[in-house]
């Protein structure tokens, strides 16, 4: 499944008079939230994040506040997003003035500069037509279903994943994540040559093509990768759900550019 990601922003800006409050309630947000940061990154999750919100985060989080223990986890947070450039997906500063967030996005706390980010976050998924999920926390959410964004008598809905709730991330990025799944038509053939075989399937143990897969890149729904054993790049397409198959590309020319250079190839 392809989709966006909307991280809660306040997961990362601490209200800092309820950390003084409640800071035992943060401690516990910051597990899940090393979690969620970690599949994201396994995932190679699409982050919508323009430079401007991905700067407030960075200087918004409370890293002073923690103690000496909990410095592993502000590193954890601060090599996420110094790393996550080439997975976020960026748009422009426009807003409406009308616009409405359910429960509101919009932070009492946050400085002018973030309220203003936020917005601009709100508007791009409601007026986007790609699919879009959140996620955030149960010490953090205020509503009772999914997130919704509202213009006039228009609204939308999001997914929402409460990332610490019993096992949705788990379960979330369980049944999104692409699995391999062998169409016979791409066989090994013994002798002679068939460009559309799949040479790292032996035919009956799908460890090293989903390893392969695992580790794709992905462009434009087709994920990429090369098989260094075989010598040769592996494409992989979805045919069913997330299932994929997955076949020999022997002319590097058929491999997006951006694919190659990823994959310094």
């Amino acid at each position: 499944m392809e989709f966006n990601t909307v991280l809660d922003i306040s997961s990362i800006i601490w209200n800092k008079e309820d950390y003084n409050s409640n800071t035992n309630e943060y401690y516990k947000l910051i597990y899940s939230v090393s979690m969620l940061l970690e599949k994201l990154k396994e995932s190679k999750s699409k982050i919508l994040l323009r430079d401007e919100l991905l700067g407030e985060m960075i200087n918004g989080f409370p890293f002073d506040r923690l103690p000496n223990k909990f410095h592993a986890f502000g590193e954890i947070v601060y090599l996420f997003l110094g790393k996550i450039g080439s997975e976020f997906i960026t748009y422009s500063d426009s807003t409406v003035t009308d616009i409405v967030s359910i429960p509101n996005q919009i932070k009492e706390y946050y400085n002018d500069k973030t309220k203003n980010e936020v917005r601009y976050l709100i508007l791009k998924i409601h007026s986007d037509d790609f699919k879009s999920v959140y996620f955030t926390f149960e010490y953090l959410w205020e509503g009772t279903d999914n997130l919704t964004t509202q213009i006039g008598e228009e609204s939308k809905e999001y997914k929402t994943i409460i990332s610490d709730k019993e096992n949705d991330l788990n379960d979330f990025f369980g049944q999104i994540k692409p699995t391999f799944e062998h169409n016979p038509k791409h066989d090994r053939i013994k002798s002679g040559t068939y460009e559309a075989s799949l040479s790292c399937f032996d035919g009956t143990d799908t460890e090293v093509p989903q390893m392969l897969l695992n580790n794709s890149i992905n462009s434009n729904g087709i994920y990429y990768n090369f098989d260094s054993l075989n010598d040769v790049w592996v494409v992989f397409r979805c045919h069913l759900d997330n299932k994929y198959h997955g076949y020999d590309e022997n002319d590097p020319n058929k491999i997006p550019k951006i694919v190659r250079g990823k994959l310094h190839r």
